[in-house]
């Protein structure tokens, strides 16, 4: 998703305003808290998911769970049942159709039909051992997009058919797609920005990083990124290099 500038001071803004106006009014709102006394498999929630029945889908480092809005369905991992879930860390969402979810798994891609609740994994055409920690960086119109830092592979899965293609990079935990173009954008550790165009060039940029400074995430913002590290967030360009956030946004 592209964001312009002005675009994104607005929904920061506007985060802000519903934030400020939750706890002026805290004393009369009602909260209900959901942790695992209510059923939530984990209380680390690394995923969240809304289907078109208005389901609530939470993917944990302990299970899936589905929620009504009164209670949890957890799904599990179990080495007895094939139909069950092929590892209990979750590591993507996405849905596959009107009856079924694609879920990253640990050991796998599956794909968890919501009426009956069985799991099937779907053949990505790695092997055992191999296979797994498919992080979901697209799931626009009939293609899905997702890519492996455990494997370093970029699985494309369409109506013709499915790609699988090895990056040659060491693996990224932040990386960005663009659906348009199919240029793919990775953050690798510790300071460098790597561009893969669709034929397989790639052009590699460094950042301005600082010490100990850890990149989680990056939205692409018109011609620019805004960074996200695990210290600060702030804006960059080959053209003007690292930039503050204005002072409201900080």
């Amino acid at each position: 998703m592209s964001l312009s500038f002005p675009g994104l001071i607005r929904l920061l803004l506007s985060l802000l305003f519903v934030r400020l106006s939750l706890s002026f009014f805290a004393q009369q709102a009602e909260v209900t808290r959901y942790d695992v006394e209510q059923g939530l498999p984990q209380s680390m929630v690394n995923h969240v998911l809304q289907d078109v029945d208005g389901f609530i889908w939470l993917g944990t480092g302990d299970g899936l769970a589905r929620f009504d809005g009164h209670r949890f369905v957890v799904y599990k991992h179990d080495p007895r049942d094939s139909t069950t879930l092929s590892h209990n860390s979750i590591w993507g969402l996405a849905e596959k159709d009107e009856r079924h979810l694609w879920v990253g798994t640990r050991s796998g891609l599956d794909v968890l039909d919501r009426r009956t609740g069985r799991v099937k994994q779907h053949d990505t055409g790695l092997t055992p051992g191999q296979d797994g920690c498919w992080t979901i960086l697209s799931d626009i119109g009939d293609e899905l997009v997702c890519y492996s830092p455990l494997n370093g592979h970029l699985l494309r899965i369409g109506p013709n058919g499915q790609r699988l293609r090895r990056l040659v990079h060491t693996e990224s935990y932040a990386m960005h797609l663009h659906a348009s173009s199919g240029t793919i954008t990775q953050y690798l550790q510790p300071d460098s920005l790597l561009t893969i165009a669709v034929d397989g060039g790639d052009q590699v940029a460094i950042l301005p990083t600082t010490q100990q400074e850890r990149v989680t995430d990056l939205v692409e913002i018109d011609d620019r990124w805004l960074m996200l590290s695990d210290k600060s967030a702030w804006l960059w360009s080959p053209a003007r290099g690292r930039q503050p956030l204005p002072p409201a946004t900080q």
